[in-house]
């Protein structure tokens, strides 16, 4: 039930996702891909990690190797210094491919998931004056340079994790060929 949270246009667009099979993602359909990319990462590579610092990369490690579900790595993991929170950004990051240095740096362009008449508009006239490249295709912001392609990438590479989590698991690209999501 979504009438008194959502506006109908909005809520219109939710039940089509779910019509379609986009909707909603079901993150234990990921646990074992997620634990094989864990167990395949290096010291080195969980150290380069956001958020990582006084030594934290060597009780992940650990707990990798000894861990034979998400929720037992979580345990394993968590302390009262290492809340669940962080523990659970950490592995997201460690599968998702990202570094410190991409948590850190500045969003490099601006995507547009959705928009409706009037924000049609305002995204015509937001073109021209942005200081950041904005587009609602995925493809065409990761050709505009700087560090818009790794992240782009990123993003893209994230999308078609997701996709397998879905009802109706979708190819890869499928976030690089979505049109915005159009409600008007």
């Amino acid at each position: 039930q979504t009438e008194p949270y959502l506006p109908a246009a909005a809520a219109r667009v939710l039940e089509e996702a779910r019509e379609r099979g986009l909707f909603p993602a079901d993150g234990r359909r990921l646990e074992l891909a997620l634990l094989a990319r864990l167990r395949a990462l290096s010291l080195e590579e969980l150290a380069a990690l956001p958020d990582v610092s006084e030594g934290l990369e060597n009780r992940l490690y650990n707990a990798i190797r000894a861990s034979c579900s998400i929720e037992e790595l979580e345990a394993a993991v968590k302390t009262k210094r290492y809340t669940l929170a962080r523990v659970r950004r950490l592995i997201l990051s460690a599968f998702l491919g990202i570094r410190a240095d991409d948590a850190a740096a500045c969003p490099p362009y601006i995507r547009i998931l959705g928009l409706g008449k009037g924000g049609r508009e305002i995204l015509a006239r937001m073109k021209s004056s942005a200081t950041l490249p904005v587009d609602t295709s995925l493809k065409r912001l990761s050709r505009r340079g700087g560090g818009c392609e790794r992240t782009a990438a990123l993003e893209a590479a994230s999308a078609d994790l997701y996709a397998l989590a879905l009802p109706v698991v979708l190819p890869c690209g499928y976030d690089q060929t979505a049109p915005a999501v159009k409600a008007d």
